[in-house]
């Protein structure tokens, strides 16, 4: 949005009904000096003012961060920080940030990327329109290293499970009811480089209304130490990924599974193992006039019944008739 729109933004927020406090998680670890504070400031600079900014440093080694961190937290209240005592990695230093969180919903921002200024108002104006929304998730682009140029947008489809199952591919903005998030207990110790994956995949039965915001609300920086740029930054997200869609799976899927790395920031399923008669089958009689020998062939004896239907009626008095285990 141009400087006229955010300008506006910010007098249509004091209008809201309904304002929420939506804190932002931050933990940090030694990041360069110019991009902490782009980050911070870029929370600062959001049009939508009810917000606060929780950042923990997980013992860093470097200097400036601690005098960074103190510096903005006395400048402007809605900064609260956090000093861990021992580094334990990003799922402790996360969990740190929620410990002085106290909003309604929860945002996850890394200690180098950034917020365009409209991102608060925007997930504000989803709130307000939804109050029932439990996951609010946007698009996002990234950001040359020496910060002068947006490249790479990555516009997202809407809210899939399927697709969550073979790929994060919610990435950033990630906006979370706070009450979610204390129901699974914050990020999983253990689960560093797919540690949001994680905690949206063990939310997954708590969020009943999941919303995308189809604009870019979020700037991923890239350079050569994050996967924004390549994911041989770190190779163990890969596996990470895997352990985690495999841990959480076993919670909807019954029976024999296989989660395949494809080393490409994606997934497949294999040795999907279904019994005897446990599949009803559903065919369009528009498309298909009989069963496909490939579809039979494949299925053999693991299908209970074939069913035509040529209306959306037909098919779901069909559907409310089967008792099979799957329905395809």
């Amino acid at each position: 949005p141009n400087k006229s729109n955010l300008l506006k933004q910010k007098r249509l927020q004091k209008k809201f009904k309904y304002r929420p406090l939506i804190s932002i998680i931050t933990p940090v670890y030694n990041p360069d000096e110019k991009w902490l504070r782009s980050c911070i400031e870029s929370v600062i600079n959001q049009t939508y003012d009810n917000w606060e900014l929780c950042l923990a440093d997980d013992c860093s080694t470097k200097p400036y961060v601690k005098k960074v961190l103190n510096e903005y937290s006395k400048k402007d209240k809605r900064i609260k920080v956090i000093f861990r005592s021992k580094n334990g990695h990003i799922c402790k230093s996360s969990n740190s940030a929620l410990k002085i969180a106290s909003g309604e919903y929860i945002g996850l921002l890394d200690h180098d990327d950034l917020l365009l200024p409209n991102s608060l108002y925007e997930v504000a104006s989803v709130i307000n329109k939804n109050p029932d929304v439990d996951f609010i998730y946007s698009d996002e682009d990234k950001l040359s290293e020496d910060e002068a140029t947006s490249l790479e947008p990555y516009f997202k489809p809407d809210w899939s499970i399927d697709k969550l199952f073979g790929f994060m591919y919610v990435g950033h903005l990630s906006i979370y009811k706070k009450s979610i998030i204390k129901i699974v207990s914050g990020f999983s110790i253990g689960t560093q480089g797919a540690q949001d994956y994680d905690l949206l995949l063990k939310s997954i039965p708590y969020i009943k209304l999941a919303i995308h915001i189809p604009k870019i609300l979020y700037r991923w920086r890239k350079h050569q130490q994050s996967t924004s740029t390549t994911l041989k930054a770190k190779p163990y997200a890969m596996e990470a990924g895997k352990k985690v869609l495999e841990s959480r799976l076993s919670n909807y899927i019954d029976g024999k599974f296989k989660v395949n790395n494809l080393n490409i920031g994606y997934y497949i399923l294999s040795n999907f193992s279904v019994d005897k008669k446990s599949i009803d089958v559903f065919l369009c009689l528009k498309n298909i006039k009989q069963i496909p020998k490939d579809l039979k062939n494949k299925l053999g004896n693991k299908v209970n019944s074939y069913n035509f239907f040529s209306s959306i009626n037909q098919l779901n008095i069909q559907l409310k008739k089967s008792n099979a285990t799957y329905l395809l």
